[in-house]
């Protein structure tokens, strides 16, 4: 899992200004798996952390993974912006 930043310019609904990237946009979540496919993507403000949601993001993915392809040894990685109780609550409910 990661977040990036888009610019955007003129009056983007959901448009914040981020001081980490100097400029407004948005900072969407998204979640790869070990072949780079996309899994998921969340459009976000460009002042939200990347923490924000992060369970309402990652249960949808998580549950498709198991139930639709049958996965059930999942590992999530993402950065220490992630590190949240709840996800840790998640993974734990999860058996992640």
């Amino acid at each position: 899992m990661d977040t990036t930043h888009s610019d955007t310019f003129g009056k983007q609904e959901f448009a914040d200004y981020n001081p980490h990237y100097g400029g407004m946009g948005f900072q969407p979540k998204l979640a790869f798996d070990a072949n780079g496919f996309c899994l998921g993507a969340m459009l976000c403000k460009g002042s939200e952390y990347s923490s924000t949601n992060i369970v309402d993001f990652v249960k949808p993915i998580i549950q498709f993974l198991k139930k639709e392809c049958g996965i059930q040894t999942i590992i999530i990685r993402g950065d220490s912006g992630f590190a949240t109780p709840d996800l840790y609550d998640f993974c734990e409910k999860e058996n992640i």
